[in-house]
């Protein structure tokens, strides 16, 4: 099978890509494995060292009793009671640090009970001292309960040690052995990958040679051709040249009717702006006509609202005037009442039938004005019923002339829109012609203008 171009490169890159990739991955896990060993050699370096100080501090608490004994003096109890201090810290770091470790762990709970015990000894020969004596302390020294207790401890903190010298060498070799590993995997596996670099970049640089010789002999073919073609161009470039020339000429002539053509269509737009000013004029007028149009229809709907209060007002008059006439033609009948009981009585009622005289003729005058006055409000009711339908079409006339009005309003600013449209048209077309200094190919044409509509 032959592989192409881009399959050789591909197959070039990607082999070396993949071998250091691999060799990456080796190196990575490797390291990885190194650093946590070197970690754990530290750690084990860090508890010998703790072991050591545990000794030491052990120690430093005997010498402090020692002093103590022989002078007797409170300061040579100093490195006993650092010591006690120390202790203390030692024991919890370790126990940190062998947490890990059960073994090292239950070795470590027998060193502190060990621990404990001398130093309730070293407790109890410095209390002696500071109440019976020197011989009383001397003899808790003697019998050599202190010493078998520092005897074990010193064995069992040499346990420790030993386990953690296995520890250290094994964690040694494992670094060491990773180390190696790491150094070998870089080192062949660099080698394989120059290796397989070089194989493929001599199946590259062969592939792309052959390549390229195919591609020169197709471009010296190609350029060839490309010169035939300019020659050809060149020809043509002539030719057109020499239409550029005629075209360039008539363009002048162009130019010089343009002018004349647009010096025309200035007066046009003059006799336009003209006009627009014209119907401007007359939208003003007939807005300000629409303005007071509006306020005639509302004086005359206040007039109205206010005749139709009068007709309310006189009809309540109606009501109380016939309830005036009511009680006249009751005074009227009491009145009829009271003379015929003034008969009745002889001489003794000619007093009330005067009263009840003067009580009919008053009942009467006052019906004859009650009459009078419902006349009058009849005719009051009549004119204003008339005033109110007067009223009414007055109002309706006056929204006809503001619709009538509003309409002939928007039919001016349509005709001024449409009259500003051929003189924006010539003044365009006139910028076009002065940016380009050649006639455009084709000239649209402009929306006709009818003027104004009639409504």
């Amino acid at each position: 099978m032959r592989w192409s171009m881009t399959q050789r490169l591909a197959a070039g890159f990607a082999l070396p890509l993949a071998t250091l990739i691999v060799i990456g991955v080796v190196a990575h896990r490797n390291t990885t494995a190194l650093v946590e060993t070197s970690r754990l050699v530290a750690h084990t370096h860090a508890v010998l060292e703790k072991l050591e100080a545990l000794l030491a501090a052990a120690t430093d608490a005997e010498t402090g009793q020692r002093g103590f004994l022989l002078t007797g003096e409170e300061r040579y109890l100093e490195p006993y009671t650092a010591a006690t201090q120390r202790l203390a810290e030692l024991d919890r770091s370790l126990r940190a640090l062998i947490a890990d470790n059960p073994a090292q762990e239950r070795r470590l709970d027998a060193a502190d009970r060990l621990l404990a015990g001398r130093l309730a000894v070293i407790k109890e020969s410095i209390e002696l001292r500071r109440t019976r004596g020197f011989d009383a302390a001397l003899a808790v020294v003697k019998n050599e309960r202190g010493k078998r207790l520092m005897d074990e401890l010193r064995a069992v903190v040499g346990e420790m040690e030993r386990e953690e010298g296995i520890l250290l060498e094994r964690r040694a070799g494992e670094a060491a052995a990773t180390a190696r590993a790491t150094t070998s995997s870089i080192l062949y596996g660099t080698l394989l990958a120059l290796l397989l670099a070089s194989l493929g970049g001599v199946v590259v640089v062969r592939g792309v040679t052959r390549h390229v010789r195919s591609g020169v002999v197709g471009i010296v073919s190609s350029a060839n051709e490309i010169l035939a073609a300019t020659a050809q161009q060149a020809a043509g470039a002539t030719a057109a040249a020499a239409a550029v020339q005629e075209t360039s000429t008539t363009v002048e002539e162009v130019k010089r009717t343009a002018q004349v053509a647009f010096q025309k269509a200035e007066s046009v737009a003059e006799a336009v702006r003209r006009t627009a000013q014209v119907s401007r004029d007359g939208g003003h007028a007939v807005e300000e006509c629409v303005h007071g149009m509006r306020e005639s229809k509302e004086r005359m709907e206040s007039l109205a609202e206010r005749v139709l209060a009068l007709s309310q007002q006189a009809q309540t008059i109606g009501e109380i005037i016939a309830t005036v006439n009511e009680l006249a033609e009751q005074s009227n009948i009491l009145a009829v009442n009271a003379a015929i009981e003034a008969a009745k009585a002889g001489e003794t009622g000619k007093g009330f039938a005067v009263v009840a005289a003067e009580v009919k003729a008053l009942a009467e005058r006052s019906k004859q004005a009650t009459g009078q006055v419902r006349a009058i409000l009849a005719e009051i009711q009549r004119a204003t019923q008339g005033a109110v339908m007067a009223t009414e079409q007055g109002v309706k006339t006056a929204e006809t002339g503001v619709g009538v009005a509003a309409r002939r309003r928007r039919h001016s600013r349509s005709s001024l829109r449409r009259s500003s449209r051929p003189r924006g048209w010539i003044r365009s077309r006139w910028r076009c012609r002065a940016s380009t200094g050649a006639r455009p190919r084709t000239w649209p044409r402009p929306a006709r203008w009818s003027g104004p509509r009639a409504t």
